[in-house]
């Protein structure tokens, strides 16, 4: 072999091991980036589910606070009135003493699904906290101040949960009405509400409805 040829295999010998090395790190830059297309994707998925599972409150299966705050500030910009509605178990933390934690959990869930078949379908539901329940129900018609009013006694009228169902007693709900008329201020027509559930249970703990008195 002359030395003509040592040098040309020399050279291919080069060539192939550069263009190995290339095809190495192609490999290895494609790898990489499938692993962080993987991770963003798992990064995204988790994301969604935490977002998902933050709107659900753990306890009731509903709507969590966070839900509903972010559906009473798209009710300030509604076309029409809305009744904003806060209702709140009366003796509830007789209820928890005597049951439990477990036991008020289970009230609590029972209660929303009270709610939930009370309100049939006619407007959104949430727990607000602790054993305080919150919903917004679109208004139609002349009056939405009646209509509010008569919406929540309404659902007085079906918020009883019998003794023996989760309760040693029968539990009762108190339940507070607000008027949110369009380009009005959402939070201040949830807090009226939250004041008239008070001023309600104030009053007499049995199902009671109040409607704040500036409304």
């Amino acid at each position: 072999m002359t030395t003509r040829h040592v040098a040309r295999l020399a050279t291919i010998a080069v060539m192939c091991a550069a263009g190995s090395a290339v095809t190495t790190v192609l490999l290895t830059a494609r790898a990489q980036a499938r692993t962080a297309r993987a991770r963003e994707a798992v990064a995204l998925h988790r994301a969604a589910l935490w977002r998902q599972t933050a709107l659900v409150d753990d306890v009731t299966g509903i709507a969590s606070r966070a839900a509903w705050e972010a559906e009473l500030a798209r009710a300030g910009h509604a076309a029409g009135p809305t009744a904003v509605l806060v209702f709140d178990v009366d003796r509830f933390r007789d209820l928890n003493r005597v049951l439990g934690h477990p036991g008020g959990d289970r009230a609590l869930h029972h209660v929303a699904g009270l709610l939930t078949r009370v309100l049939a379908g006619r407007g959104f539901l949430a727990r607000y906290g602790g054993d305080e329940f919150a919903a917004l129900v679109p208004l139609d018609g002349p009056d939405p101040h009646a209509h509010a009013t008569a919406l929540a006694a309404d659902l007085a009228d079906g918020l009883l949960m019998p003794a023996g169902e989760c309760a040693p007693w029968p539990v009762t709900l108190s339940v507070g009405v607000a008027l949110l008329r369009p380009g009005e201020d959402s939070e201040q027509a949830f807090v009226a509400a939250d004041r008239a559930m008070f001023e309600a249970k104030n009053h007499r703990r049995d199902s009671r409805t109040a409607m704040p008195h500036a409304a």
